[in-house]
């Protein structure tokens, strides 16, 4: 499982994952816009076909092996040297036309790199530019080949930005080159507008605007190694645009599947990782619309027509006013309902909640957003059925409509109880996506 924020999901027990922000939980990718002739630049050189001869790059370069970047250790340090001439780190590609793409991460040392740029050697009116002295740093695009295409700045941690643009090739000319406002020369101040710069790549396959695009279309694809993956029924999909970067998907606060309300559910096979009768974990990340369309919405369940029979189903409760989050165990003659308190949902809707069940030995345990709500005692013996896990509902009574409408970015189910240090320690790790 990718991670780009703090600290990493709990992995031990892990018998279903579902991670809207992992890249390898979309299977819906296009095997034809994967970067299979992508060439990942590192040391100082930067050249895919050559500098240029007859004016070569007037950047001060130097390779540091133990900066740690979001994709591994080691990063170019480029800075101004004083010399005039052309302040680029090379030319790619040839006299291409169609759409191209080059992206990079960049961390500035100093505040004096105003722009930064994506852009065509030869024409000045197209590029794509980077603004970092500004408070919240900026990206801008000029130029006809750029027009509707892809431009974008994503800040990560420790100081790092993931810059990437789509463009058109132009017969005659190089297609594309990163640098320091490198359509002009100039003298620059030795010293002046230091960065680390990694992972540049050069993508010259022809890719639909913008050629970044991923979308969930076919399945959400399980990251526990237990190929508990789940189809996308009636339509469920991200429902915005996501770009891929690396091992995941951004923007960040855009990782997430949609549900309508009405028929959208995701369906998982029945499988006996997933029939538990003792202690385990679900754990789900959800942002509930205001108007949820009957006595409950089911968010994490393996509901059949009898509740006794039903292992567990994670709802939401929206009836009289209740607001809960509530977890049901199914068990022979008898079930225990853990409905929480009253006060486990603030009644805010349109923001993102983290929901944990657990259940240790006969113990029962809700968390909300990291803090424990509500325990309780399992009560009768635990049973198990043969219908799908289902994400979002799928399941009515009569004229009842328990379906999700909402946001669903995070589904994990574990074949043992987390501790409240392992529930918050998940909480804390995932929160940062959505600003929280």
């Amino acid at each position: 499982m990718a991670q780009r924020y703090g600290g990493k999901i709990v992995t031990n027990g892990l018998v279903l994952c579902l991670d809207a922000h992992d890249a390898k939980s979309y299977a819906g990718e296009p095997a034809n816009n994967l970067n299979s002739d992508t060439n990942d630049y590192t040391g100082t050189s930067y050249a895919y076909q050559g500098e240029w001869t007859s004016s070569p790059t007037r950047l001060a370069k130097s390779y540091d092996s133990t900066i740690k970047t979001p994709i591994g250790t080691g990063a170019t340090l480029i800075q101004e040297s004083g010399t005039a001439g052309y302040h680029h780190l090379s030319r790619m590609g040839g006299s291409e036309t169609g759409n191209h793409t080059i992206s990079f991460y960049f961390k500035p040392v100093t505040n004096d790199i105003s722009d930064l740029r994506i852009c065509m050697l030869g024409d000045g009116s197209t590029y794509i530019k980077f603004d970092f002295t500004q408070s919240t740093p900026t990206v801008t695009q000029g130029g006809s080949a750029l027009s509707g295409k892809l431009a974008m700045l994503e800040a990560l941690n420790d100081g790092w930005y993931f810059c990437a643009g789509d463009f058109n090739g132009r017969s005659g000319g190089w297609v594309g080159c990163v640098g320091y406002s490198p359509q002009s020369s100039y003298t620059g101040t030795s010293g002046n507008k230091k960065a680390y710069i990694c992972g540049l790549n050069y993508n010259n396959l022809a890719y639909a605007v913008p050629s970044f695009d991923r979308s969930a279309t076919d399945g959400w694809v399980d990251r526990s190694g237990n190929s508990n993956s789940g189809t996308l029924v009636n339509g469920t999909n991200t429902g915005v645009s996501h770009y891929r970067d690396g091992q995941v998907i951004m923007p960040v606060s855009n990782s997430y599947l949609e549900f309508d309300g009405s028929d959208d559910y995701i369906s998982i096979a029945d499988d006996t990782t997933l029939d538990i009768t003792g202690d385990m974990t679900i754990s789900c990340w959800v942002s509930l619309n205001s108007s949820q369309n009957g006595l409950l919405c089911l968010l994490v369940n393996k509901r059949d027509n009898s509740d006794t029979t039903s292992p567990y189903y994670m709802f939401f409760e929206d009836r009289n006013g209740e607001n809960k989050f509530a977890v049901l165990l199914g068990g022979g003659g008898s079930n225990y309902n853990l409905v929480g308190s009253n006060n486990n949902f603030d009644g805010v809707y349109g923001k993102w909640d983290h929901v944990c069940f657990t259940v240790s030995g006969t113990t029962t345990s809700l968390y909300v957003n990291g803090t424990l709500d509500t325990t309780g005692t399992v009560t009768g013996t635990r049973q198990t059925n043969n219908v799908p896990l289902r994400l979002g509902g799928s399941y009515t009574n009569g004229s009842v409509n328990y379906m999700m409408s909402g946001k669903m970015a995070n589904v994990l189910i574990y074949n043992k109880a987390l501790t409240a240090t392992e529930v918050l320690s998940n909480y804390n790790t995932v929160k940062p996506r959505f600003g929280l």
